[in-house]
């Protein structure tokens, strides 16, 4: 069938156009071979297989950000927690602790370890007293397939040194004018 266009409506110089509705058709000359339809469909079966595989990885490793997650919360918490400590108390002493909590679904151990650092002696020049400061470090674990992991924070707090401490250092102090 040919539809032929009206020149009338067609501005400027163009020759009449035709088209050809005729309906298309399709020559098949073979089908697909049996060869054909398992190679396409085992290429298609491995791309699933990996789509499969890539959201599992992606689903252990949101599930072990949010555990990692958790523990820098616990651990920030229990930080907040020791500065208040320290702030009301004057300054903390030299201890561990630990325990144990519940991290998701997953048993986890907490250790505090509090360690006083050396002190900053100033120079004789000045009479201010040395600065005292103690070392604290979080570390949280838990196991996590085969493997451990850990989160740690770490700070510096003022250091107030226990009864048996000052006795040491007035005993050092008493030593060294003696001599």
């Amino acid at each position: 069938m040919q539809v032929k266009g009206d020149r009338s409506k067609v501005k400027g110089n163009l020759a009449p156009f035709t088209f050809n509705l005729s309906p298309l058709t399709f020559h098949l000359t073979g089908g697909l071979t049996l060869v054909e339809l398992m190679v396409a469909s085992s290429i298609l079966a491995i791309g699933l297989v990996m789509v499969g595989r890539g959201l599992l990885a992606a689903s252990a490793t949101l599930d072990s950000v949010e555990d990692r997650l958790e523990a820098i919360r616990f651990l920030d918490a229990k930080l907040a927690q020791l500065r208040q400590e320290a702030e009301s108390q004057g300054g903390v002493e030299a201890e561990t602790r630990s325990g144990a909590i519940a991290l998701r679904h997953r048993q986890a151990a907490w250790t505090l370890d509090i360690v006083p650092l050396e002190p900053e002696t100033a120079g004789p020049e000045t009479q201010e007293p040395p600065i005292r400061l103690a070392s604290a470090h979080f570390r949280l674990s838990w196991q996590e397939g085969r493997r451990t992991q850990d989160a740690v924070l770490a700070t510096y707090l003022d250091y107030k040194p226990s009864d048996a401490d000052e006795g040491l250092e007035a005993g050092e102090r008493s030593d060294a004018g003696e001599r």
